[in-house]
């Protein structure tokens, strides 16, 4: 494009200023008209596209936003902020792996970016890769914490405890948030945090007095509410704490996130106290509350239906001699909710198992397998070592988290979408199938705030047919490697521990170790939802639990009859259709 002349850069410039005035006064819709007539007369001004994107920000339109980012930092490719704020749009448009990138480009461009670096590590954390991001922090805090302010040495430790708590090591995230809480005593995100990290280790009693002491500092701080209504159980006698949380969500300067997170911890205050009605109304208003996330179930059913097609027995005998021989990794998988923090508890009470929790390794490793084509098409026509170089990946992050174990179990309950590809990847490596009554396992689910990647859990009918999806999988996963793979059923292991405790430590191919009966006394970090429960012998009060919630839950059986699934133990109109 032909350089501008005089005049024109002459006008840019004015408009420029003019729209600077308007931006500082909060006139924003004539300073992007003032922009725009700026970059109309000079499009590659670098400051005019860098404040207009910017200002897209900040009107919540990170589409446009990005699309000026570029522009900015095209033209000025040494600015971080240009690159930085360019990651910010990307990541509200869930585009992490480009966020990261942004994030990334702001960092080279100045080292000393720190709210990039943040950045970049959140970023690492939202793409499931939490030792890398800890990498990055712990980086931050040691070349930068005692050379800035207070506040921003509190957000670098805060960070970094977070990061090392999703890597499962929970045991330093303590000493990072008490740096964080030396630095600024009433730091909420700091005792919020130390209480997760607590909780993770069986602490929680000291879970419960740091959400407290968050709350003391902030009364309106919604995470801590919801973090402390699991961290034990509630009876009437937490009438004044219930009155509280309740007068907090009515309040109109509260936003739809944090009321959401106060009607789920409402939600399980209530179903504590047996008032199971209010208990229902509140999770209900908590998804209902929840931002938006798509779900297309039509789509989900045909991505489905072609794994099964892709990933046939003859796809299975065409990889048969591509697979690693190790016999390390344990999966444990299924439905969220089904019972893989117990098992793999119970396998991790082993002393030859060592219990790495939900990982995104597979994930990673199907990515880079199948390429652009994507999962599944891009199976087909894959190099042998494409293969190889992921099933060796993988066995390598499984060392960062232990090496003193033989086995270590993976117990992402996603991978069940990947149970052929992990079986051609490691022939010798065992596979657990843990299941839930249907209606128990999709309450369970619909009652957990989930935090992303779980698009179907905020809607009774989305929430059956994930349930459908997962039963064609993992029917056609067992029906393709009969031996590959162990049915664990939640009901039967709370029924009958000891002989459903024998079985999988037999399949396992492992000595049986009585430890495995007392999973509950086992001291190590749990990263999961279940962290409270797996500290405790295994008790029948979640077995039927559906049973308290039939009235409300006639969308999850109408949806569910509707696909056929059996419901155990329901006697309903709703199934004359079966």
């Amino acid at each position: 494009r032909a350089k501008p002349s005089q005049g024109a850069l002459r006008r840019a410039r004015l408009a420029f200023e003019q729209a600077c005035a308007h931006h500082a006064q909060g006139q924003v819709h004539e300073a992007y008209a003032k922009y725009e007539a700026a970059l109309a007369d000079d499009p590659r001004h670098g400051q005019a596209l860098l404040n207009v994107g910017l200002l897209c920000l900040h009107m919540s339109r990170p589409d446009t936003a990005a699309e000026y980012l570029r522009r900015a930092t095209d033209v000025v490719p040494a600015d971080p902020v240009g690159h930085n704020s360019l990651g910010n749009a990307l990541r509200e448009l869930g585009d992490l792996e480009g966020a990261a990138r942004a994030y990334r480009a702001a960092m080279k461009a100045d080292p000393s970016h720190l709210n990039a670096a943040l950045n970049y590590g959140a970023s690492l954390q939202q793409l499931g890769d939490p030792q890398r991001a800890v990498r990055v922090f712990e980086r931050l805090v040691g070349d930068h914490a005692n050379r800035v302010s207070p506040a921003d040495a509190t957000h670098m430790w805060v960070a970094y405890g977070g990061a090392l708590l999703d890597a499962g090591r929970a045991q330093e995230a303590l000493v990072a948030h008490a740096e964080a809480l030396k630095l600024s005593p009433c730091e909420v995100a700091a005792w919020n945090e130390l209480g997760l990290a607590q909780a993770d280790l069986g602490l929680f009693e000291q879970a419960e007095a740091s959400y407290v002491r968050a709350l003391e500092c902030d009364p309106g701080f919604a995470k801590a509410y919801l973090n402390l209504s699991k961290a034990r159980r509630f009876t009437d006698a937490d009438a004044p704490l219930t009155e509280k949380i309740e007068a907090l969500v009515m309040r109109a300067d509260i936003d739809d996130s944090a009321k959401s997170e106060l009607h789920f911890a409402l939600g399980k205050i209530r179903d504590d106290q047996g008032a199971y009605a209010a208990a229902f109304e509140h999770y209900q208003a908590g998804n209902l509350l929840y931002p938006s996330a798509d779900y297309d179930s039509a789509a989900e059913l045909a991505q489905a239906d072609e794994i099964c097609e892709v990933i046939s027995a003859d796809w299975m005998r065409s990889v048969a001699a591509i697979g690693n021989a190790s016999s390390r990794p344990f999966f444990v998988l299924g439905m969220p909710r089904s019972g893989t923090s117990l098992v793999e508890q119970i396998a991790a009470s082993h002393p030859q198992v060592f219990g790495a929790g939900e990982l995104t390794d597979i994930d990673r490793a199907v990515k880079s397998i199948v390429g652009p084509g994507g999962y599944p098409a891009g199976l087909n026509g894959a190099a042998p070592e494409a293969f190889s170089r992921a099933a060796s990946g993988y066995l390598d992050a499984l060392d960062r988290h232990d090496t003193a174990h033989a086995h270590i179990t993976d117990k992402m309950p996603g991978n069940f979408r990947y149970v052929g590809l992990i079986a051609a990847l490691f022939p010798k490596a065992r596979i657990v199938y843990c299941r839930r009554h249907p209606l128990d396992v999709c309450l369970s689910i619909y009652f957990r705030h989930f935090v992303g990647g779980h698009a179907y859990a905020y809607d009774l009918r989305a929430l059956a047919t994930e349930y459908v999806i997962h039963e064609r999988l993992m029917d056609h996963w067992c029906a393709l490697l009969p031996d590959r793979v162990l049915r664990l059923d939640y009901e039967a292991l709370v029924a009958d521990q000891q002989t459903q405790s024998r079985q999988l430590i037999q399949f396992l191919q492992l000595p049986w170790d009585d430890a495995c009966l007392s999973f509950y006394e086992t001291k190590r970090a749990v990263h999961t939802a279940s962290n409270w429960q797996v500290r405790r012998p295994i008790y029948d009060g979640s077995a039927g639990r559906w049973r308290h919630y039939e009235p409300h839950l006639g969308p999850l059986i109408d949806a569910l009859s509707s696909y056929g699934v059996r419901l155990p133990g329901l006697e309903s109109a709703s199934l004359s259709n079966l």
